[in-house]
């Protein structure tokens, strides 16, 4: 039973994140998770409800969409994902769960550290780096990678919004859209190498309450949340996972 609620409330905040920042949510309930459950059940399950998150996020924020920008990181990171289901399915469980700690350190460290300057830089009226295919391609297949190891493809596709220096609604509607169809192959290719298990089953019919709870407290408290300090605390608990995850 314990397990239940700690997965139900690892999901729960991950949907209250990702409604307010437009991701973080399989950074904050995967390493939770994984504390409880193996990340071959855990990564299935947050692929489910990663679709349903980011489909939510997405309506939201529909007028600010970067079609062109999340349809080519999509593309980009499709050939990545066959190399990260090979890790999850045929890797040892404690390896590929330390190395899940491991990223999630690195990019918490380069979000609160190394984030903060190059968005000073850009402001004071430099030129910001806007993409192009070789970035956006390194960001996509990298993602692809993640997403298939982990059901966590955010970081790279995050790092390469906050160079591209995307305002807010279009970070969180662009990534939203990325998000929702690539977490929907995931789910595919998933099921068809044999991880949708009766534990992942299980853990999806009694999730669903949880995430439909946290999106909808998300969106309520979106407009009340002072949006730097917010992060700054899903960073430090980012940070904090990854460590667990990497000495537990």
């Amino acid at each position: 039973m314990h397990d239940i609620l700690a997965i139900s409330t690892a999901l729960l905040l991950g949907a209250f994140v990702r409604a307010i920042t437009g991701f973080g949510a399989a950074l904050i309930a995967m390493p939770v998770m994984c504390l409880f459950i193996s990340v071959q059940v855990a990564a299935p399950v947050q692929s489910f409800f990663g679709v349903i998150m980011s489909l939510s996020v997405l309506y939201k924020n529909r007028h600010a969409l970067d079609l062109r920008a999340g349809l080519h990181l999509l593309i980009a990171s499709l050939p990545g994902l066959p190399i990260g289901f090979l890790m999850l399915k045929f890797g040892s469980p404690k390896i590929v769960t330390s190395i899940l700690g491991a990223l999630l350190i690195a990019y918490a460290a380069f979000s609160l550290f190394a984030a903060p300057s190059l968005e000073s830089k850009t402001s004071k009226g430099k030129k910001a780096y806007r993409g192009g295919p070789l970035g956006t391609s390194l960001a996509g297949f990298c993602s692809g990678v993640l997403g298939g190891a982990y059901a966590a493809l955010g970081p790279p596709v995050v790092v390469y919004g906050v160079i591209c220096r995307w305002d807010r609604d279009q970070f969180r509607s662009t990534m939203a859209l990325f998000f929702s169809c690539f977490s929907t192959v995931i789910v595919v290719v998933y099921a068809a190498g044999g991880l949708i298990t009766k534990d992942v089953l299980f853990y999806w019919l009694f999730g669903m309450p949880a995430v439909v709870l946290g999106l909808f407290l998300g969106f309520q408290c979106d407009k009340y949340v002072n949006a730097r300090q917010f992060r700054t605390a899903v960073l430090a608990l980012i940070l904090f996972l990854g460590a667990s995850l990497l000495y537990r």
